[in-house]
């Protein structure tokens, strides 16, 4: 099970961005354990695995240097959601082409496919794979708590964040907003020197899946 998680992107407003990761959630970041990517230790993780619509859905970010911010979307993914029966979602993934990146401004988005960011011709795929799903989460106005495994620029690493994640029998709706730190991942292009990248990124997620079924886990 998979879900199209990238989001990328850069504030901008007057000659100021600020800090991005001020007033945001942080995501909490971690090395994976030794041989458990992806491993879920969900023993109810049993259930219909809906695809995800990216015709109704979002996948993007938001990056920013000293002086703008720029918004990113990720044009090309595919994902799933996993629920059970009694309706508790055990499973979100995502699998995103990164080459499908589009900046702001034409120029960015190349330099972002460039060895400098992304570096998308060695790193094709941007992917995050949940490995639990709890309801409940300490952000205000998020429904759950999310930890699983992901992937930018080849580099894996285990994140937990809050979500809001809404079942009815229409499908399911996961949406979520939060910072990581660029560094983590391996993106460590500085800038110019009178204008720097900040290191904080923004991560933003809609995914929507209809109540299809697929089959089961």
């Amino acid at each position: 099970m998979r879900t199209s998680l990238t989001f990328l992107a850069v504030l901008s407003l007057g000659a100021c961005a600020g800090d991005l990761g001020e007033g945001r959630t942080h995501a909490t970041v971690l090395d994976v354990p030794s041989g458990l990517v992806g491993t879920n230790e969900d023993s109810a993780g049993v259930g219909r695995i809906l695809d995800v619509d990216t015709s109704r859905s979002e996948l993007g970010l938001i990056g920013a240097k000293v002086t703008k911010k720029h918004p990113i979307q990720i044009r090309d993914y595919v994902g799933t959601v996993t629920v059970t029966p009694n309706g508790v979602v055990t499973g979100v993934e995502y699998v995103a082409r990164v080459a499908s990146i589009e900046a702001d401004h034409p120029k960015l988005t190349a330099h972002l496919k460039t060895e400098d960011f992304l570096w998308v011709d060695k790193h094709p795929t941007s992917e995050f794979q949940s490995v639990e799903v709890v309801p409940g989460a300490d952000a205000d106005g998020m429904t759950h708590t999310v930890t699983g495994d992901l992937t930018i620029r080849g580099r894996t690493k285990r994140i937990t964040f809050p979500a809001t994640i809404v079942v009815t029998n229409e499908g399911v709706e996961a949406s979520t907003e939060f910072v990581i730190d660029r560094q983590d991942f391996g993106v460590a292009y500085p800038g110019r020197a009178d204008d720097l990248v900040q290191d904080s990124v923004v991560l933003q997620m809609r995914l929507v899946a209809p109540e299809v079924y697929v089959g089961l886990r």
